[in-house]
């Protein structure tokens, strides 16, 4: 995207207070414009093919055409689209966009009442945060990272040489390559992802195979009443036990804790360990959030931890995985590549860190779980 040009957005509501408010929301950033307002999926639909908006904002439950057949009908004509689904938080709201995001919408984002969206900060926040990184203009099929000089490592070393720690990877992050996997490694197993992670979760843990005996803790950002729903797709695929986390939770091996959308996921400092779920404010503009998470299970499993970082927006996990892994050198760090992400956000900030053993395409990361979950290294047949 150039300087000078904008975001287009499309709004598609049936409720003309709630499409008003969304376009006062939208129009404080300079950097979006609105093309287009829809009161139902078919004319949303023909001014997509007529406009070709970079992001649409789609409801799900309007006449004439609803946000699933219009989310249907946009992707079979670009299969680029990049929708985000604007739903509210009662349980058939989060069961239809779930499906959504199944189906191909890139997001989604809770709608507040009619009565409370403007005076709701926080949501006009991640609105506007979710239009600024969702942008496709000049990025037709990827979304590209954003060069950080807050995470991008300062790097004299040539893209060719390799030594014991370090190697680096093309011109922007370097991989912790060739250290061989520590014995009894690992103890507990973190994953954490946002944009595109329910699907990249997916074709994650139908490549893990049996049922490892370790406990796997997840933070995917979603909204209140996600986290079930995706505890039964993935159970679906796999031989582990997923759950969604509540606090006081017995936490066993074999099983899988989702965090909750709106509570951040802890553990007790005593054993047995047993899941805390925080009611604290959001991290990183996140909650659940990322690094909460692993910085409460850094002090659950101080050793032998593999962190792994999915697609998605953001850096979230970034500082707490900087943490552990400067205490500990027996922790393991596994990243999505930008490839292969949705958006290169949260596993990009890790790798430009210098912090990531391994980046590795999405394909690849359920294989190489189970492999260093048997003590082989990624480059171990």
């Amino acid at each position: 995207m150039t300087q000078t040009s904008t975001i287009k957005v499309m709004v598609v509501d049936d409720s003309v207070v709630v499409r008003g408010l969304l376009r006062r929301i939208i129009e404080q950033e300079p950097k979006l414009e609105i093309i287009s307002t829809a009161s139902d999926g078919e004319i949303a639909l023909s001014d997509y093919k007529n406009l070709g908006p970079d992001i649409v904002l789609l409801d799900i439950e309007m006449p004439v055409m609803d946000g699933i057949t219009a989310l249907k009908h946009m992707l079979a004509y670009d299969p680029d689209a990049r929708i985000i689904i604007c739903s509210s938080l009662t349980q058939k709201g989060a069961e239809t966009t779930y499906k959504a995001l199944n189906l191909g919408a890139l997001d989604c984002i809770a709608k507040p009442s009619s009565t409370s969206i403007d005076r709701s900060i926080s949501f006009e926040d991640e609105l506007r945060q979710k239009l600024l990184n969702l942008n496709k203009q000049s990025m037709p099929h990827k979304f590209q990272a954003s060069a950080s000089k807050d995470i991008a490592p300062d790097i004299n070393v040539s893209k060719e040489s390799v030594d014991y720690k370090t190697k680096t990877i093309g011109n922007n992050y370097t991989c912790r390559s060739h250290i061989k996997s520590p014995p009894q490694f690992p103890v507990a197993i973190a994953i954490g992802s946002s944009t595109g992670g329910p699907r990249a979760l997916m074709d994650v843990f139908k490549d893990i195979k049996g049922k490892p005996m370790l406990p796997i803790f997840i933070t995917q950002h979603i909204p209140v009443g996600f986290a079930d729903l995706l505890a039964k797709d993935l159970q679906k695929h796999s031989d582990l036990e997923f759950h969604e986390a509540k606090d006081g939770m017995l936490v066993e091996p074999g099983h899988v804790y989702i965090a909750p959308g709106g509570q951040h996921l802890t553990l007790s400092a005593s054993l047995p360990r047993r899941i805390v779920l925080d009611d604290g404010p959001a991290v990183n503009y996140c909650k659940p959030s990322i690094d909460v998470m692993l910085s409460s299970l850094g002090q659950a499993y101080p050793k032998h931890l593999l962190m792994v970082f999915l697609t998605g927006m953001g850096g979230d996990g970034k500082d707490a995985c900087a943490q552990l892994t400067s205490a500990s050198d027996t922790h393991v760090v596994l990243a999505q590549d930008e490839e292969s992400s949705t958006v290169w956000g949260i596993p990009g900030a890790v790798a430009k860190a210098g912090l990531c053993h391994f980046v590795r395409p999405l394909e690849n990361i359920g294989t190489d779980i189970s492999k260093l979950i048997t003590n082989k290294t990624l480059d171990e047949a």
